[in-house]
């Protein structure tokens, strides 16, 4: 019973390269060439006899034999899908990720800072030059607002 089954999965394997060999004219034209440089051979080391293993001609057909047979087989191969673009996915997203980064960076450069209690803005750390500047303008923007007395 488990035979039966082997057998028939194989021959249900073997359908679609019948197929392509019926319906691929280079396949086609690959194997006929491979009989008739066969055929040529064969020709050939039966006139001769023995001394065909020296002769040329019969090594020239038999290796164009084979390089036909070999045409076809790599015909009816499956074809090998196609690499995958890794490298260009992996630059897209590079790019889009540091155009995204690029896009933040100038939000919030270009967001009005908010005033913390500590008089230096909340979006520039406490320690760096631009914070120092902006308390150096807070400051004097509240001198501008008090009344002076003198």
């Amino acid at each position: 019973m488990a035979s039966k089954k082997h057998a028939k999965n194989k021959a249900e394997s073997a359908v679609p390269y019948i197929r392509r060999v019926l319906e691929d004219e280079y396949v086609q034209e690959q194997l006929r060439s491979a009989a008739s440089g066969l055929r040529a051979v064969y020709q050939r080391a039966s006139k001769q006899g023995g001394q065909a293993a020296e002769d040329k001609r019969v090594y020239g057909n038999l290796r164009q034999a084979a390089t036909s047979v070999r045409r076809a087989t790599t015909a009816l191969q499956r074809p090998k899908p196609q690499p995958k673009r890794g490298v260009r996915k992996i630059a897209t997203m590079a790019l889009v990720g540091g155009g995204g980064a690029l896009l933040i960076i100038k939000r919030r450069k270009s967001a009005p800072e908010v005033v913390s209690g500590s008089g230096v803005s909340s979006t520039q750390p406490s320690g760096s030059e631009k914070g120092d500047d902006a308390s150096h303008h807070l400051r004097d923007a509240e001198r501008a607002q008090t009344p002076t007395s003198g």
